[in-house]
């Protein structure tokens, strides 16, 4: 049976210098079939993003139902079948990410989770909640040229990060994990907390 890997975090959490490191460390040692699945990437989630953007989707309850349909769809069309020869399946965000954004509270975080869950969209055996000191992501985000960069921006993201942290604090599956370090060293950290929570 495939085990299931999940990284969540904010924006500036560290998320993908994680992944990317932690690929280079899962590639010496891992014997087993592995792949990243990436789910808000593929053509139906991007018609939705750009309704979104675009005001076609504007209704909030609305959103939550199309964009858990449409991860359902997804899993089932595109990612089931590769689950199917993979030992190992480490997801770049799953469901937490859509709970987290579209909620304004911890009990609409839990519903929405809820709806994905009702939907038949795995959870993983185990997920990593990236976080960081707010300093360290505004420095992230700063050398990222974002355009979008502000106090109001950067507040928001620290609300996302501790609705995150919420979870990894009442979810079982989930784990709070610092990006504040050495790259390599943190992804040799996350491959030694994997095998010890015996997800590989």
């Amino acid at each position: 049976m495939t085990k299931i890997i999940c990284f969540e975090g904010a924006h500036g959490s560290g998320k993908g210098t994680l992944i990317d490191f932690f690929l280079k460390e899962i590639a010496t040692k891992y014997t087993g079939r592995y792949g990243v699945i990436r789910d808000s990437e593929y053509p139906e989630f991007e018609v939705i993003k750009d309704n979104i953007r675009t005001g076609v989707l504007t209704n909030k309850k609305e959103i939550i139902t199309t964009v858990a349909e449409t991860r359902a769809f997804i899993y089932l069309k595109h990612i089931n079948p590769r689950l199917n020869f993979l030992d190992l399946a480490i997801l770049d965000r799953s469901y937490y990410t859509s709970a987290v954004w579209q909620s304004e509270s911890f009990d609409e975080m839990y519903k929405i989770i809820a709806e994905n869950e009702r939907r038949g969209i795995p959870k993983a055996d185990l997920t990593f909640i990236l976080f960081a000191p707010p300093e360290v992501i505004r420095n992230r985000l700063t050398c990222r040229n974002r355009p979008d960069m502000s106090q109001h921006d950067l507040a928001g993201t620290l609300r996302d990060q501790a609705k995150y942290l919420h979870l990894a604090e009442h979810c079982d599956e989930c784990i709070a994990f610092d990006t504040t370090g050495e790259p390599a060293e943190l992804a040799r950290a996350a491959y030694r907390l994997i095998s010890a929570n015996k997800a590989l």
